[in-house]
């Protein structure tokens, strides 16, 4: 245990020096509240870097933290966190909505969500003896981090392209719950992202994983995008 968390400490040092931009470019604006984003990470510096990132998801600012605590929740925490400005120059604070579960219709769709539950469960298992973890939710975590770490060559850049939709942020295909920004109609907002890293989600990797991303600083702390303004 000793010698792991010497390794750990000696791979997460020095990582507030890193330089990395986060960009983010309006491609199309779909509706009054929907927006197609190419978000884009720079690796600025002379070193490797792993940055994690969930590229699916995004989530909703709550006052005061950009940057909550890490959880162990079923929570896209990787995701970056949506932050409007008002003409005031004030953040708008995210709302969490609970939509109730999703109708047989919306299930059917998707071939079953009890199937997809299983499916996931099975995943969690075999990763569980895969990765010799004896926590199922510990699992479900680790597993969620080594799938949205972004590997970043020096002064490689990274991007893609996603959906935004402002009035329903969803946590995941079949979550109840979901953030929205109480927005007023016609009225113009600056927007950007922020990516947050709490250090203790290295503690959910195993000395192995650690052990393979030796030649790589992991990320930690708070990048914020540049702005765009955008319509409601």
């Amino acid at each position: 245990m000793k010698k792991y968390l010497i390794l750990f400490n000696l791979l997460i040092i020095n990582l507030a020096f890193a330089q990395v931009s986060f960009k983010i470019l309006n491609l199309k604006t779909i509706d009054h509240n929907k927006y197609l984003l190419k978000i884009c990470i720079i690796n600025e510096s002379d070193k490797k870097l792993a940055i994690p990132l969930d590229k699916v998801w995004f989530k909703g600012y709550f006052s005061p933290d950009i940057c909550p605590k890490f959880e162990d929740i079923e929570y896209p925490y990787l995701a970056p966190t949506i932050l409007i400005k008002n003409e005031r120059q004030e953040y708008v604070e995210a709302k969490s909505t609970n939509l109730g579960y999703i109708d047989d219709k919306h299930i059917k769709t998707d071939n079953n969500f009890s199937s997809k539950e299983s499916e996931k469960r099975k995943l969690i298992n075999n990763w569980m003896k895969k990765e010799n973890i004896n926590n199922y939710s510990k699992a479900m975590t680790n597993l969620y981090i080594i799938n949205n770490i972004v590997l970043l060559q020096p002064k490689q850049n990274f991007s893609y392209e996603i959906q935004l939709d402002i009035s329903e942020i969803k946590y995941s295909r079949f979550s109840a719950l979901h953030d929205e920004y109480p927005l007023e109609a016609n009225n113009n907002y600056h927007l950007s992202l922020a990516i947050c890293v709490d250090k203790d989600i290295y503690g959910y990797l195993t000395s192995a994983q650690i052990k393979k991303l030796k030649k790589y600083n992991l990320f930690t702390g708070k990048i914020e995008s540049n702005e765009i303004e955008v319509k409601y």
